[in-house]
């Protein structure tokens, strides 16, 4: 082989520095391939949502009050319970297989902690007839067959989540 200007040209490998910039882009890609996916496993998806349905479950027992200005408060708290663990199962990546039943299992806690604002305002204005009606409206509550179908959904599926005890 010539080069352009005639003379004889050399093949020569590339130098070190060459092999080591070309080997550092390769474990970077490789690297990032490897992190690309945040997808939790079955095992690590049912951790998260358990243990994130146990605060809630704990909020939920302690709006059981013997007396109706208590109330509030613990709604509050279980409304903020609910909300931040809508939040955290939000940011986290489900296995495929159950994307559809974790994604309707958050809206429905969002939902409910919404739903929940009816309670704490009629329980703020001492209003025990709402919070009556609030309280046998339950079984028929939107937010709360959504997350009730979502369980049943997952456990159908396999995944133990611990959202019925």
């Amino acid at each position: 082989m010539t080069t352009a200007r005639g003379r004889p040209s050399a093949w020569r490998p590339p130098r070190p520095r060459v092999w080591l910039v070309a080997g550092l882009v390769l474990l970077v890609l490789g690297a990032l391939r490897a992190c690309g996916s945040d997808r939790l496993s079955k095992a690590e998806y049912e951790q998260v949502v358990r243990s994130n349905f146990t605060g809630v479950q704990q909020a939920f027992r302690a709006t059981r009050v013997d007396r109706p200005e208590d109330l509030p408060p613990r709604v509050e708290a279980a409304q903020d319970q609910l909300r931040g663990a809508a939040e955290r199962l939000a940011w986290i990546e489900p296995p495929e297989k159950v994307e559809s039943e974790h994604e309707a299992l958050v809206n429905g806690m969002r939902e409910y902690a919404r739903d929940l604002d009816e309670l704490r305002e009629a329980a703020e204005r001492g209003d025990a007839g709402s919070v009556r009606r609030f309280n046998t409206a339950i079984a028929r509550n939107h937010a709360i067959a959504q997350m009730a179908g979502a369980v049943r959904d997952l456990e159908h599926k396999g995944y133990e989540i611990g959202a019925r005890e």
